[in-house]
């Protein structure tokens, strides 16, 4: 079953409310324990047959299960946790046939999510959403029925949160945390636009005072969130919040981009009817970020006296693109570029190669591993590890005409 409820939206934080609290030290890359077996469980084979389990055969079925499980994802994001999300939410049907509940996804992720993620206890304690959850899951246990709960929020949970607040609802269940993997090289860009994608609308509003975005160059090599709100890292933490219980299981998006088909068809337990749905109606991945690049350029404008309201700074970034991409008909990569030396090239891949032989070890020491990673990277767009020479555009004499063609725009 599926609890529908409204949401209100929330900004995407990634944890910075807790990596601010938090200080930084790089995790110890050693394979973490108690990693479950995800073989496949739901073949072809067995597929074939189009029955359905009945409701009545269901409840018989659960009766006699001993222990009932709650799988928790948690991100990280930009690891398709918005495919996941949408995807929960339209299998109510088959998941209750296979004997899960899902809770409305959309209010984990926009509000229950969020709210934990502040680390205010007794906010949460008081919440009406909170404990609708607690009521929803109380009910789904006595059904005899799984759980299913996701939120990108959760990956750095404060400890007296988890203790005092969620560990007592959570205690009744198997508790299977379940994360997201995909190379590191591969994810930073995606990370980078996503923390980031706010800053121009928020400095533009008032907001904030921050008035330039980082590179994509300066955010890999500089800034320690991408480490933080990796998949080992969230791990380390959960294992540490756990304790000796801890069980985890990771869907690989680098083995197969039908992730729905992964997580029914290989880590759930028993979900045959919504494994068949994938097996034939792959669900594609979600919320495919852009270029912060204008953003970038006309911050840095403001900064140079170039545009001189910042309100119009958002409005500016659009006008830009199209000035430049439409009008002048060349692209955002003939602009001169700062991007990354050969050293960090190389610590880069370095990361990359020691997470995944931390995180899937199996899949590293296979044909599709170590060999695979040392030649993507290699024929990898490097153009999205660079970034635009702000300070050349800006000051640049060729680029003259663009910025008074935008100033006249904006009046």
């Amino acid at each position: 079953m599926v609890i529908q409820m409204d949401a209100e939206n929330a900004v995407f934080l990634h944890e910075d409310a807790f990596v601010k609290r938090t200080a930084y030290a790089p995790p110890p890359l050693s394979n973490l324990q108690n990693k479950e077996s995800i073989e496949i469980r739901n073949t072809d084979e067995n597929l074939d047959d189009e029955s359905t389990v009945s409701s009545s055969s269901l409840h018989l079925q659960n009766e006699t299960v001993k222990e009932l499980h709650l799988y928790l994802h948690i991100g990280p994001g930009k690891m398709a946790t918005t495919t996941i999300q949408d995807s929960l939410m339209v299998d109510e049907k088959p998941l209750n046939e296979d004997g899960y509940c899902v809770y409305d996804p959309k209010v984990m992720r926009n509000h229950i999510g969020p709210m934990i993620q502040k680390g205010k206890i007794d906010v949460v304690q008081r919440d009406k959403k909170w404990n609708e959850l607690r009521s929803f899951l109380d009910r789904c246990h006595s059904l005899n029925q799984n759980a299913l709960l996701s939120s990108e929020f959760l990956g750095l949970v404060e400890p007296r949160m988890w203790n005092e607040v969620m560990k007592p609802v959570f205690s009744q269940w198997k508790l299977h945390i379940v994360v997201g993997y995909r190379r590191y090289y591969e994810w930073v860009p995606s990370v980078h636009f996503q923390i980031h994608r706010a800053n121009l609308r928020q400095f533009s509003n008032g907001k904030s005072k921050d008035r330039r975005i980082p590179s994509i160059h300066e955010f890999v090599s500089k800034d320690e969130r991408p480490l933080i709100l990796y998949t080992e890292n969230y791990l380390r933490h959960w294992k540490s919040l756990v304790g000796d219980d801890f069980a985890f299981l990771i869907y690989n998006l680098d083995e197969s981009q039908n992730v729905m088909k992964t997580v029914y068809c290989k880590m759930l337990h028993d979900t045959k009817n919504a494994c068949r749905k994938y097996m034939k109606d792959p669900f594609g991945i979600q919320n495919v970020g852009h270029t912060l690049e204008y953003d970038r350029l006309v911050m840095e404008a403001y900064d140079n006296k170039l545009i001189g309201d910042r309100r119009n700074l958002h409005k500016a970034a659009a006008k830009l693109k199209t000035i430049h991409e439409q009008e002048m008909t060349i692209t955002k990569m003939e602009f001169p570029k700062i991007c990354m030396d050969d050293r960090e090239l190389a610590n880069l891949l370095n990361i990359t190669i020691r997470m995944e032989e931390t995180l899937v070890p199996d899949w590293f020491s296979s044909e599709n591993g170590e060999a695979a990673i040392q030649q993507g990277f290699m024929t990898f767009e490097k153009a999205k590890l660079c970034g635009v020479d702000v300070t050349k555009v800006v000051k640049g004499e060729q680029y003259a005409n663009m910025w008074m063609t935008l100033r006249e725009s904006l009046k």
